[in-house]
């Protein structure tokens, strides 16, 4: 999906900044001493994203990704497959997640929108996969937004959050910082059930820190 005007006609920001060669370099400092205090608190965040990286299937080639974070999965994504759309409501994050893919090389193959997941201006399965990582507890009305996850994508659908230790271990993380991680209400117990529901063959993956549903599309032609 190209960056242009018919998109924010509709729905939302794109993205699209120059950066400073020091922007970028200062911004990457960052995201590596933090990547050291979370393994401080024995949690590899890039081992975390790689796991859910490997679930989605190689045949696929444009990717939605609902949570953009600060990129750090995003710039994952876009060197694997060929096209990332990744959509947040916080523009800030959005512009830190342009500065890591910037400093990854993986700018062209990203296109990030500022943008409410939970209603979505793409037509039905724009997109091969959708996939959102550590952002279910953080929505307010995660079945709304999983529900334009199904009607987006047409083969794969990939969704994870932190387990109980996981939760723990982030709290811990925040509060070291001086802040407060909420876990949220929705129930991620049910996710499962709720895609199946809706037409796909689901398999539960669970490690100490994260609980990942990947869930293929049914194709009833096949049945």
């Amino acid at each position: 999906m190209k960056k242009n005007a018919s998109y924010t006609e509709k729905h939302g920001v794109i993205m699209n900044e120059t950066f400073t060669a020091k922007e970028i370099a200062e911004n990457h400092d960052r995201f590596v001493k933090r990547s050291i205090l979370y393994k401080e608190f024995r949690i590899d965040q890039e081992g975390l994203r790689s796991r859910l990286v490997r679930q989605l299937d190689i045949g696929n080639r444009t990717i939605l990704e609902i949570g953009t974070g600060n990129g750090y999965f995003t710039t994952m994504l876009a060197r694997d497959f060929d096209t990332v759309v990744s959509i947040d409501t916080d523009a800030e994050g959005q512009r830190i997640a342009e500065l890591n893919a910037a400093y990854n090389d993986t700018l062209d193959k990203i296109t990030f929108v500022t943008d409410d997941a939970g209603s979505l201006a793409f037509p039905d399965s724009s997109f091969d996969a959708a996939v959102t990582a550590f952002t279910f507890h953080h929505l307010v009305y995660p079945f709304r937004v999983i529900r334009e996850m199904i009607r987006v994508a047409g083969r794969q659908i990939v969704i994870s959050d932190f387990t109980s230790r996981g939760f723990e271990a982030i709290a811990r993380i925040h509060a070291n910082e001086g802040r407060h991680h909420d876990r949220g209400t929705g129930d991620f117990g049910i996710v499962g059930v709720f895609l199946r529901e809706h037409g796909f063959d689901v398999s539960i993956k669970e490690n100490t820190f994260q609980t990942l549903y990947v869930a293929r599309r049914i194709d009833k032609e096949k049945e």
